[in-house]
C-alpha cells in the first residue's frame, strides 16, 4: 500500500503502534452542525476530508439499528446521515 501512496505509511504507523490509535464509533450529532452547510450532498470523501482534519481517519457509517458499512463502494453518493447515525473512525488514543 505505501508503494502505491505514500501517505498511507503514517496512517499504518499510527494504526499499528502500540497505543497508535483506536478504533471508535462517534455520533453523527458531534459534528452535525459544522456539516450543516453540505448536508444535502455530503459524500463519503466529504466526510471523510472532513475527519481527517479533526485528526481522525473515517472508516465507516454506522445508520441506526443497521450493521456498519466500512469502506462504502461509493464514495461519492450522497451520504444523507441522520442524528441518530454514528461515523466509524480510527482516532488517536488519548492517555486517560
Amino acid at each position: 500500500m505505501v508503494a502505491e501512496e505514500r501517505a498511507i505509511k503514517h496512517v499504518l504507523l499510527q494504526m499499528l503502534q502500540p497505543g497508535g490509535s483506536e478504533m471508535l464509533v462517534r455520533p453523527f450529532v458531534e459534528f452535525e452542525a459544522e456539516l450543516r452547510p453540505l448536508s444535502a450532498s455530503l459524500s463519503f470523501w466529504d466526510l471523510s476530508a472532513f475527519m481527517r482534519g479533526r485528526g481522525d481517519i473515517l472508516v465507516g457509517i454506522k445508520r441506526s439499528r443497521e450493521p456498519p458499512v466500512l469502506n462504502p463502494k461509493d464514495k461519492r453518493a450522497p451520504l444523507h446521515l441522520m442524528q441518530s447515525d454514528s461515523v466509524v473512525v480510527f482516532s488517536p488514543a488519548h492517555d486517560e
